[in-house]
């Protein structure tokens, strides 16, 4: 675990330049010290390059399988080292490293955020095209606080009971300053809509309204991001209406070919169903990688990973869904018992133009941000909630239709179970799967491995048929005991 001294995201700001755009010309990598960080227009620029930078950093890696492997799509290999076990068994604490982290690094970003948005007044733009350049850093500074505060409610937060404890609501930068209790969860989602409001206007001003695969936030990635933490809320109404804006809009458009789909997620290729896909580029803004899903070693030929597939997840797609063949890959793995064929998560096996080697899966692809199928899913949870199946139905038809399923008849009950299985099917892997759990009120259980695949997976960490309730504490991550001491945040339940 890495130490860190109490309350530390308060006074840090750190801003690093290793994101560029290929629109822009690069910035060298470094840092602006505080007092001089807003005396150009390049550091203006600078800070606006960083909020992309870090938005792809809370993207792939541990912010995928921290939450990932809590849950009951991934089961550990026999010799996964116990990373990850603790979440997996739900025995963690508060020192663990994967909500530790996770609370830390996107406060930093708040942080960050905060102090920009204290400073930038103090730079007077000297043209047309330099009030552009501020009012699109402005913007995307809104966005990534309006992010970050959704994701730690999604994970901090009991969202589906609004009378519990929101999060420590930090709106300005102040190095002196303390956080004392945590705010409503209603103080903080007005913030993030508050923020969303501000970016989104900002975007629409600059004529950044969105396009299929932009790199950059748009105001299209603002209404994306406002249906998400809507749904989290269970504001169905506001939910629908922001996904619906983004479905009627026309400008993305699910991808109906398996080739196309496949080189989206595997390739990085520009798509018409991508509303963001961050910018990457090696040797300097890589992406975080998904290798504790995917792993091959060249030197034995083999593949490995530290979670694997149980058999229920690999039956949830059945053989017309052409994603099961982009979403797994079957390949020799070595195990216990020797060397046998078994499916991996293969929804991440890595760009070539990421890898050191074109040859090597480096498990290394730029993020996908926001696509237009997780807003069909939203809109049909939505509708359906609201009690209008045919709407709902209509929503999840339209996608099933387009990854080679049949329209389900389906209503009532039946009709709800599929648009939840539609969910786990389409997002697999992406981190969504805590809160889908918590906010349907649906268990973790443990079950079977893939036929034949005992050998290479640890049944014993937490064993087949155990059931982990959604009410269990550890649902919900624990805040970090120094803001908890230091602080007075009140500990979630449980820890």
């Amino acid at each position: 675990m890495k130490k860190r001294n109490n309350f530390f995201w308060l006074c840090l700001v750190v801003l690093s330049l290793p994101f560029a755009s290929c629109q822009k010309d690069q910035f060298p990598e470094g840092a602006i010290a505080s007092g001089q960080s807003m005396q150009t227009i390049n550091d203006v620029e600078a800070w606006s390059w960083s909020f992309l930078s870090r938005l792809r950093s809370f993207h792939n890696g541990s912010y995928y399988t921290g939450p990932e492997i809590q849950c009951d799509m991934v089961i550990p290999a026999y010799n996964y080292g116990n990373r990850g076990g603790a979440m997996f068994s739900f025995s963690f604490l508060p020192s663990a490293d994967y909500p530790a982290d996770s609370y830390y690094y996107h406060y930093v970003a708040i942080t960050n955020v905060n102090f920009f948005l204290g400073k930038v007044g103090d730079y007077s733009a000297k043209d047309e095209k330099e009030e552009a350049i501020v009012k699109e850093a402005k913007a995307r500074a809104y966005f990534l606080r309006a992010f970050c505060y959704e994701r730690l409610l999604s994970l901090f937060c009991r969202t589906e009971d609004p009378s519990t404890p929101g999060l420590a609501l930090v709106t300005s930068y102040d190095p002196a300053q303390r956080v004392s209790g945590r705010a409503s969860q209603k103080e903080v989602y007005d913030l993030i809509f508050s923020d969303l409001r501000e970016s989104e206007t900002l975007l629409r001003g600059l004529g950044l309204d969105g396009k299929p695969s932009s790199s950059v936030v748009t105001a299209d990635a603002a209404v994306a991001l406002r249906a998400r933490a809507n749904l989290t809320k269970l504001d169905y109404s506001s939910a629908k209406e922001a996904a619906d804006q983004l479905i009627t809009g026309g400008k993305y458009v699910l991808e109906s070919d398996a080739s196309k789909l496949k080189k989206m997620w595997h390739d990085d290729a520009v798509s018409g169903e991508l509303i963001m896909m961050s910018f990457a580029k090696r040797p300097g803004e890589v992406p975080n990688s998904n290798s504790l899903f995917y792993a091959y070693s060249a030197a034995n030929k083999l593949y490995s990973a530290d979670w694997y597939p149980p058999q229920w997840v690999i039956d949830l797609y059945d053989a017309a869904d052409f994603r099961a063949g982009i979403y797994f890959d079957e390949q020799k793995v070595s195990g216990r018992g020797g060397k046998s064929k078994i499916k991996l998560i293969g929804k991440y096996p890595g760009a070539v133009d990421l890898r050191s080697d074109a040859s090597v899966p480096n498990a290394t692809n730029r993020p996908k941000l926001f696509r237009i199928a997780e807003q069909y899913l939203i809109a049909a949870e939505a509708y359906f909630k609201l009690g209008d199946e045919a709407k709902a139905k209509d929503r999840l038809n339209e996608l099933r239709v387009k990854r080679g399923l049949a329209a389900t008849t389906e209503s009532g009950d039946a009709l709800w179970q599929e648009i939840k299985s539609e969910r786990t099917r389409e997002l697999a892997y992406e981190g969504f799967r805590l809160r889908d759990l918590r906010r349907w009120g649906d268990p973790v259980v443990r079950k079977a491995a893939q036929p034949g695949a005992f050998t290479y997976v640890d049944n014993m960490a937490d064993p087949v048929g155990n059931r982990h309730e959604a009410s269990d504490p550890h649902f919900v991550w624990p805040i970090p005991i120094n803001d908890v001491l230091e602080g007075g945040l009140l500990q979630n339940p449980g820890y």
